[in-house]
């Protein structure tokens, strides 16, 4: 099995690698994988899965070297893809902000997020933000994809509804992200 990979690292044409007997079953479209490119390995994205090749190139074919953990999720990809089709960008610069966003907050210290000691006051759902935690609820315990428009004026309860669907995909070790418009927000939230 043979994978065109797209470099995390900007580089704009795809590269052809072969995969290795022991990590056919770990490759599919859109896992991030670490490839030689002349002395060093590259992280990249596997943008094309080819089971057979029509004819050998005339250059050698290298092995990719290990496939990495990000993203875990299987639908990630496809999410990229939407994500990078609506703003007009090829996937991989998904990919490239997302690794970019990563490195950065592991190299910066967390001197503007000091933890505050506030009481944690338990919050009670009204009906209506309970009827909506209610619908999504099911789509998120079985793994399933549901465009879903959450309609309320500045102020309704919105946010909350995001964070009780939030706590629920993380209680059950699930990964989820909230885009939000602005920065004050991002951190208020």
């Amino acid at each position: 099995m043979y994978v065109q990979v797209m470099l995390i690292n900007g580089f704009e044409k795809q590269l052809l690698y072969r995969v290795p007997a022991e990590m056919v079953t770990d490759v599919r479209l859109g896992t991030v994988v670490m490839v030689p490119v002349q002395r060093r390995k590259e992280s990249g994205v596997v943008v094309e899965v080819i089971d057979e090749l029509s004819e050998m190139p005339e250059f050698k074919i290298k092995n990719i070297a290990a496939c990495e953990k990000f993203p875990a999720d299987d639908i990630f990809y496809q999410f990229a893809r939407k994500l990078a089709s609506f703003y007009c960008l090829r996937p991989v610069h998904v990919y490239q902000r997302i690794r970019h966003f990563l490195e950065e907050r592991h190299t910066t210290t967390d001197v503007l997020f000091e933890p505050r000691e506030e009481k944690i006051i338990p919050v009670t759902l009204t009906d209506e933000q309970q009827a909506v935690v209610d619908y999504v609820a099911p789509f998120i315990d079985h793994q399933a994809y549901t465009p879903t428009l959450v309609h309320g004026v500045t102020g309704s309860g919105k946010t909350e509804v995001y964070k009780q669907l939030i706590l629920r995909a993380v209680a059950q070790n699930k990964t989820t992200l909230l885009l939000l418009p602005e920065v004050t927000l991002a951190i208020q939230f």
